[in-house]
């Protein structure tokens, strides 16, 4: 539970940041990209999260990744905050409570439809 309260702070904490950049959906599209490398790379997710490598190895491995996927100096220096704190576990928490703030910020709503027969291709947006 406080693992979660301190993942929300800080999704408030990035999404702030992007809001006062300008950058709320470029960050929201680099926070997806690296959830899929991570998701897709099991081993490269395992060696970020856990504490077995030393920060200064984890840091520069995921700037190195950061500077792959394009990401922005926010998102670099939050990495970077995220493994100095021990928080990086909390990505994906952190990840789901910003686009939710995003979301909020623009006006969306998330909703899941139950539909009584099979929906067509184009209704699925």
């Amino acid at each position: 539970m406080a693992s979660a309260a301190a993942a929300r702070r800080y999704a408030r904490a990035l999404f702030a940041l992007a809001r006062d950049a300008g950058e709320i959906e470029g960050v929201r599209g680099e926070l997806t990209r690296m959830a899929e490398l991570l998701d897709s790379n099991r081993e490269l997710r395992g060696a970020l999260f856990r504490p077995l490598h030393p920060a200064p190895e984890r840091k520069a491995a995921l700037a190195a990744l950061a500077e792959r996927l394009g990401a922005s100096v926010t998102v670099r220096h939050f990495f970077q905050f995220l493994i100095d704190q021990r928080r990086l576990v909390d990505f994906d928490t952190i990840r789901s409570e910003y686009e939710r703030l995003a979301d909020e910020s623009g006006g969306r709503m998330r909703a899941q439809v139950v539909a009584a027969t099979p929906l067509r291709s184009e209704e699925h947006t």
